[in-house]
C-alpha cells in the first residue's frame, strides 16, 4: 500500500498583517514573524504587537466581568508551567479575542 502526502502550507497569519504590524510597530519583519508563529504568546510580545502599555495587557487578562458565576477577562490566558506554589507564568492565548484586539490596534 502506497501512503500519499499532499503538501499543504500551515500559516497562521497572513503576510499582509505581519507586514502591517511590522511596519506600524517598528518592529524587524523577521522579530514580527517569529513572534507570531506560535499558539500564544507572552504578555509583553503581546504589548508589542498591539502598541499597548503592558499594564493595559496585563489588565486586559485580570479583570474582567461575570457572567454565570464565571469570572471572564479580555483575553484569555494559559499557565503551561504550573509548580506547586503557582500555576506559572501567564501567556495569551492566540484565539478570536486576541486576534480582534490585535487587528483594531491596528
Amino acid at each position: 500500500m502506497k501512503i500519499e502526502f499532499s503538501k499543504v502550507e500551515l500559516r497562521k497569519t497572513d503576510l499582509e498583517l505581519i507586514d502591517k504590524i511590522s511596519e506600524r510597530r517598528g518592529i524587524p519583519r523577521e522579530r514580527v514573524t517569529e513572534i507570531m508563529k506560535h499558539a500564544c504568546w507572552t504578555p509583553k510580545q503581546f504589548a508589542d504587537i498591539t502598541g499597548k502599555h503592558p499594564s493595559t495587557i496585563n489588565n486586559l487578562t485580570v479583570y474582567g466581568k461575570q457572567v454565570d458565576r464565571e469570572m471572564v477577562t479580555a483575553l484569555n490566558v494559559c499557565s503551561s508551567f504550573p509548580d506547586k506554589d503557582t500555576s506559572g507564568p501567564k501567556f495569551i492565548v492566540r484565539d478570536a479575542l486576541s486576534m480582534g484586539i490585535l487587528r483594531k490596534s491596528l
